[in-house]
């Protein structure tokens, strides 16, 4: 079986920070503090990560820090979003 090599990304997008891992699928986890999309983007501009290559975003839990630009970060990316069921209210307002 081959392996491919899994990479570990933080990007800084405000007091918070999301994580992208890159292997065999793009997977960010959280969505960062609020108003800081643009800071998103130019950080994957500097990875030369196509936002369309993020598959999934994770939530660790929903508080503002954390999921405060995901609302633009998914229309950025289009990935899908999974949460835990007790934090999807955060997510859906």
């Amino acid at each position: 079986m081959t392996r491919l090599p899994v990479r570990f990304d933080r990007i800084a997008v405000g007091i918070d920070s999301c994580y992208l891992l890159r292997g065999g699928k793009n997977i960010l986890i959280d969505g960062g503090a609020p108003r800081h999309v643009d800071t998103f983007a130019r950080a994957l501009e500097r990875l030369e990560v196509d936002p369309k290559s993020i598959e999934l975003i994770v939530l660790t839990h929903g508080h503002a820090d954390h999921i405060g630009s995901l609302h633009g970060i998914q229309r950025l990316t289009a990935a899908k979003v999974a949460a835990h069921r007790h934090d999807c209210h955060w997510v859906e307002d």
